[in-house]
């Protein structure tokens, strides 16, 4: 199969980098007792975890600390624990010694914010209960001690001691589940971090909105729209997934904070589908993927409904699938265009490459297909910030492009304009020109008319005189302006005009030029006002249209 040159130098870095992820080694660890010193601020806790899985979601603490349960604990060989969707629940058991010689007080982070629920014990060395504690979606994030998107647990350790740790976790997203151990100024740091990071990441979503929502009402054009309501749901599912909803737009409501998830990604989905019609002219286009989009807008419709009522498993692995599905599908119409001429398709594509590997890194990371580090966690928000960026200067270029377009069609249209312009003025020029020509013609031959001494006169269709020159007076005294309306055959001699010769050839002219209105010329006796004789004249008569 052929591929596009700068298709293939867009895909491939992100099929390597994906490739590596998935052949990346499981870590070994040997530790049993994660040691507690004051040169150590933050610790992952993964290589001294033993984990044991309950299929039952039944098992209790009791149950779990006797002898029977203890040695089914597994020691954790991964560098962040990653089970992916199951239905199973997973306990954890984790040592920590305090080798200093003071007491100490640390924070131990489940950093996962889509966690359903996490229980967490603290033991002391005989095995009794010191304290518990309960976080998760499934619970209020007002009842949290710590005020943290994360589900964190705050335990102390006396110098020289060691505690015992059990955490209980189950959820239905995906079982991931990284433990870190902090002290109280390295998790401040880590949280002005983590907040840095999210003001530039929802800072740029924001000035995208405004920005390209002016740009909307500026020109009106809907792509701008359509844009603005996929990155603005985009973000409200980003903010959910990270756990930042929850803790600020509705913490006493879990219920609602877990079930939107599938709802903001399916309202992302159908924006971005209309968006991406309208943006590559699909139906014009690219019809095959027009329909297939048009189905998945549909299908997005859908699961935003069922995201309230269907089972939470179902609609949150749709709203893994349709993202990547409808991807495919404006990758392929984006290179359709892009081989057809259209340059603005390049940068769509590049936009929907770099966030489809951060969807398919984020995928393959909760199905724990992938390791979970920096990248596969951020990959998503890394890859829609690059898209949303990418994104805009497409619209921008579409811009260009339109302005380009309409200056083109304008200079073309004044082109049009002023040739019919110089058309007109030569067809004018042609019509004065012809104007004072005729009235030169007209005024000669008003002075041949009036000048002749042969009478020139005009009839109707009846016979009857329309004008006549002067000439007429000289010989039958009858004035050139009350001529209009005396008929011809009043002028001819009476006497005796069927019966006499000239008459009858008269009579038969001007019957023959009346019908075939052909010339015809004759003589004929006329009545003149000099004489009581008739005078013989001969007469010419043409027809005039």
């Amino acid at each position: 199969m052929n591929i596009h040159p700068a298709i293939k130098n867009i895909i491939t870095p992100f099929l390597i980098i994906i490739l590596a992820l998935l052949l990346c080694h499981k870590a070994l660890y040997a530790a049993d007792i994660l040691s507690i010193t004051d040169s150590v601020g933050h610790v992952s806790a993964a290589p001294a975890c033993y984990v044991l899985e309950d299929k039952s979601r039944d098992l209790t603490l009791d149950v779990i600390t006797t002898d029977e349960y203890r040695d089914r604990f597994k020691k954790n060989e991964r560098a962040v624990p990653n089970y992916g969707f199951t239905k199973s629940a997973y306990w954890i058991r984790l040592h920590v010694m305090n080798k200093t010689a003071k007491p100490v007080t640390r924070l131990l982070e489940v950093a996962f914010p889509q966690i359903d629920s996490v229980e967490f014990y603290l033991l002391d060395a005989s095995g009794g209960l010191l304290t518990q504690d309960t976080s998760g979606r499934d619970y209020p994030f007002i009842n949290r001690i710590i005020n943290h998107r994360n589900c964190v647990f705050q335990f102390d350790i006396p110098p020289g001691e060691q505690r015992c740790c059990y955490l209980r976790i189950k959820t239905d997203d995906g079982m991931i589940f990284p433990l870190n151990i902090w002290s109280s100024s390295f998790f401040i740091k880590k949280i002005q971090h983590e907040n840095l990071f999210f003001g530039i990441y929802y800072g740029i979503i924001l000035v995208m909105i405004f920005y390209n929502l002016f740009i909307y009402f500026t020109t009106n054009d809907r792509n701008y729209l359509l844009y603005v309501l996929f990155i603005t749901f985009f973000g409200l599912f980003q903010m959910s997934m990270n756990g930042l909803s929850l803790q600020y737009f509705w913490p006493a409501n879990p219920w609602l904070g877990k079930h939107l998830a599938p709802f903001l990604i399916s309202m992302s989905c159908i924006f971005a589908g209309l968006f991406s019609i309208r943006f590559l002219s699909m139906a014009r286009n690219t019809l095959p993927q027009y329909r297939m989009m048009q189905l998945l807008v549909f299908l997005g419709l859908v699961l935003s409904i069922a995201s309230f009522f269907a089972d939470y498993l179902i609609t949150v692995s749709a709203g893994q699938i349709l993202p990547v599905l409808m991807i495919f599908v404006a990758i392929s119409a984006a290179v359709s265009r892009l081989k057809k001429g259209d340059k603005s398709a390049r940068y769509y594509l590049i936009a929907w490459t770099v966030f489809f590997a951060g969807i398919i890194l984020s995928a393959l990371r909760v199905a724990g297909s992938i390791p979970h580090n920096l990248l596969t966690e951020y990959g998503l928000q890394i890859g829609s910030e690059m898209q949303m960026v990418i994104l805009s200067l497409a619209l921008a270029d579409r811009i260009n492009f339109i302005e380009i377009e309409n200056d083109r069609i304008q200079k073309h249209a004044l082109q049009v304009e002023q040739e019919k312009v110089e058309n007109l003025n030569r067809a004018k020029q042609e019509i004065e020109e012809a104007s004072a020509l005729l009235s030169l013609s007209e005024e000669k031959y008003r002075v041949i008319v009036e000048g002749s001494s042969d009478i020139i006169f005009t009839l109707d269709q009846d016979l009857n005189f329309i004008t006549a020159n002067h000439a007429i007076a000289r010989e039958f005294r009858l004035a050139p302006n009350k001529i209009a309306g005396l008929n011809f055959i009043e002028l001819l001699y009476n006497q005796e005009i069927d019966q006499s010769m000239f008459g009858l050839l008269a009579r038969e002219k001007l019957d023959e030029f009346i019908t075939n209105r052909k010339p015809v010329q004759f003589r004929a006796q006329f009545i003149t006002a000099l004489s009581n004789e008739p005078k013989d004249m001969q007469v010419h008569l043409e027809h005039l249209d």
